[in-house]
């Protein structure tokens, strides 16, 4: 009889946790609307003349990110729809190219301002002191919530700088490069130096990230959402630590909000048809 029942438990346990082996959602796959977690794309180009050759375009600095989440402004009583990604994912200027998933046009010659993949640019919101590039579009480019391993996870809610209390928050982090880690905030920097650029707002915790993961979304799971506290900056310091910059310093310098699931219905089961390109970058 027990032999019998210790061949079931392995059965059972594999009925019970197979939901959450198929649900494993990869964030270099192509996803519309767009939501925090998951892979972008940046580059700008140029335009080169060489004598006998002729004159032509050029795609260059190509470099994947993670976006971090989708936000509003209000101007002028209108609500303003977009999303976040990293300032230093353009150089903290104007003028690049946001794809999602990844650029995948000419590399000469062809200057993508539309197309499937493109998602934004040119113009733009940006703030050093933020690390963040706010882009706006249409509200139903967009959507509230942010891609964990296991599904979609609607953003209930955001915490501020003043909130996060050290050696007490745990946080997790979503990134292209690691997926999702966590770890305990160790503390906090009202400003914070990092190879010449000063940021505002700086928060620092023991999770992994790599390079790939910059602009992803940082925050709290509660239930089956998440409350946001912020995206990644980098890592690592002399203790060990990555930091990340609160959404206290988006709102200071940007004047957006996190976009919350307040009243949005929930999304699909599973990936949208749109969802299964896969990246096929570097």
């Amino acid at each position: 009889m027990c032999i019998r029942i210790i061949a079931i438990i392995p059965i059972i346990l594999l009925v019970l946790l197979s939901p959450l082996l198929i649900a494993d959602y990869d964030p270099t796959d192509r996803y519309r609307p767009l939501r925090g977690g998951i892979l972008v794309e940046t580059g700008y180009w140029e335009y080169y003349c060489e004598p006998m050759i002729g004159c032509w375009w050029e795609i260059n600095g190509l470099s994947d990110s993670t976006l971090g989440y989708t936000a509003y402004k209000n101007i002028g009583g209108e609500d303003i729809y977009g999303f976040v990604i990293a300032g230093h994912a353009v150089d903290y200027e104007s003028g690049w190219y946001i794809y999602q998933p990844n650029y995948d046009g000419p590399t000469v010659n062809y200057v993508p301002v539309t197309g499937e993949n493109y998602i934004g640019g040119i113009d733009y919101d940006i703030s050093q002191e933020a690390d963040a590039v706010f882009e706006d579009t249409s509200s139903e480019n967009v959507t509230p919530y942010i891609l964990r391993p296991v599904g979609f996870a609607p953003v209930n809610d955001y915490m501020e700088y003043s909130e996060v209390i050290p050696g007490v928050t745990y946080v997790y982090k979503m990134g292209v490069a690691t997926s999702e880690t966590c770890g305990i905030v160790t503390r906090k920097e009202l400003w914070y130096n990092v190879s010449g650029h000063t940021y505002e707002y700086v928060i620092f915790a023991n999770y992994t990230g790599y390079f790939g993961d910059s602009g992803g979304p940082v925050y709290i799971i509660v239930g089956s959402g998440v409350t946001l506290v912020g995206h990644v900056l980098g890592g690592y310091t002399v203790y060990g630590e990555a930091y990340f910059i609160s959404v206290t310093s988006d709102e200071s310098h940007l004047g957006i909000y996190p976009y919350c699931s307040s009243s949005i219905p929930s999304p699909p089961e599973g990936p949208t048809p749109e969802d299964n390109s896969k990246y096929f970058g570097r």
